[in-house]
């Protein structure tokens, strides 16, 4: 099962608290609570996370389309997606 501290560390690396708590409009205090299990996180804030994962994946998927349109060549391309996919699923 994902945790609060997965998706925050992934989203914004070691110290996630601070930015993930400022996007979503709450306490510092309250993420620590959440990420410590002393409270549970809100069905709200899951939600808000889904939002907030998918701008970053569709913002990541617009950047990784410009890198491969410019700087790749195109005999490279596939081997690249393919690895990448192969990653995803494991």
């Amino acid at each position: 099962m994902v945790s609060l501290n997965d998706i925050g560390e992934t989203l914004y690396g070691e110290h996630w608290q601070g930015p993930l708590a400022d996007d979503l409009d709450i306490s510092v205090r309250s993420m620590r609570r959440w990420a410590n299990g002393s409270v549970n996180v809100p069905q709200g804030v899951w939600e808000d996370l889904v939002e907030i994962m998918s701008s970053r994946r569709a913002a990541l998927d617009d950047k990784i389309a410009r890198v491969i349109a410019d700087f790749l060549p195109k005999s490279q391309i596939s081997a690249i997606l393919e690895q990448s996919q192969r990653e995803e699923t494991k």
